[in-house]
């Protein structure tokens, strides 16, 4: 089994909306996803473990490049190869903005 660590440059931003009944979403347009939480730290939690799955799926569909280039991001640490076994980490820096209530 490899280690892998793959750092993305990308210029990620995510929305924290808080909704009229309390709940906290957080909101990642330029991947599409939107997350729900019960609080700040658990959205916070939520959006690491959702940009580790999102790249994670396209590394396993061998798509990675492809997007990323799409985007018009980069990987200094692609892999050449990816095995299902493989420990693989996503170093993503995000920017978090507040919004106001939903």
């Amino acid at each position: 089994m490899t280690t892998l660590k793959i750092q993305i440059h990308a210029n990620l931003e995510w929305q924290l909306e808080r909704t009229r009944r309390g709940r906290f979403l957080a909101i990642c347009e330029p991947l599409g996803l939107t997350l729900e939480a019960d609080t700040q730290d658990e959205a916070l939690s939520l959006i690491n473990e959702g940009l580790h799955y999102f790249f994670l799926d396209h590394l396993a569909d061998g798509t990675l490049a492809r997007f990323l280039t799409m985007k018009g991001w980069q990987s200094s640490s692609l892999p050449e190869a990816y095995e299902p076994g493989d420990a693989v980490t996503f170093d993503v820096p995000f920017s978090l903005r507040s919004l106001h209530a939903a």
